[in-house]
């Protein structure tokens, strides 16, 4: 019954936090959070002028053609238009990208693979959820052959070393950060920094590098 499964959705996004109630007119309306997750491209660049979600696949940073690409985007009907269906794109893409590298080497190497993949998805979770959506910049990701680059706008809200820590956490985007939690899909007692360090460490791998520039 579409008119059940609306309300359903509605007493979803209302328990969550996803609609709050509008004080000048007392209607339950969605949340900023809840348009950048779930809105349509066109109107979520009306509130946010600058919002882009960017996956860019080269072999080398010298390279002028990318080999594939995921980006928010209202030019196709395939193109993910919010940060959760652009995550679940760029998240498909990730693990396809890190199963062709890890699967040829037996058990050890495809468990390696999984370790991997979780941090690398970690680092993802933490690329959107900590993101300033109201800068002029956008929120890239960079996939090269031998290491990935994450870029987000905004300040950070901890210093490096709490970054990395177990014990600290900051989320910028409440709502957006809850929406990930719900989803099982992120750290819940903000530890993502120190899961990727973790992970990073056993597999001795190169270490994770963190640089944050103010006017940035």
């Amino acid at each position: 019954d579409p008119e059940i499964a609306e309300e359903d959705n509605k007493q979803f996004l209302e328990e969550h936090g996803f609609m709050n109630i509008d004080r000048k007119d007392g209607i339950f309306k969605l949340t900023k959070g809840a348009l950048l997750l779930f809105g349509k491209y066109n109107a979520i660049r009306q509130v946010f002028p600058a919002f882009m979600l960017d996956l860019i696949i080269k072999h080398n940073p010298a390279d002028e053609n990318y080999v594939d690409r995921v980006y928010t985007s209202f030019e196709r009907k395939n193109h993910p238009e919010n940060i959760y269906s652009f995550f679940v794109e760029a998240d498909n893409k990730i693990r396809s990208l890190i199963n062709n590298n890890f699967q040829l080497d037996g058990i050890a190497r495809r468990d390696n693979g999984e370790r991997f993949y979780g941090a690398i998805r970690e680092a993802l979770v933490n690329c959107l959820v900590h993101a300033d959506y109201h800068s002029k910049r956008s929120v890239q990701i960079i996939w090269y052959d031998e290491y990935v680059v994450f870029e987000n706008p905004g300040h950070m809200l901890v210093t490096k070393s709490e970054f990395f820590s177990p014990f600290r956490s900051a989320p910028r985007n409440e709502v957006i950060f809850q929406a990930f939690v719900i989803a099982k899909l992120g750290e819940h007692t903000g530890r993502g920094g120190y899961t990727i360090l973790r992970a990073m460490e056993d597999l001795k791998t190169q270490l994770p590098e963190l640089e944050t520039d103010p006017r940035q």
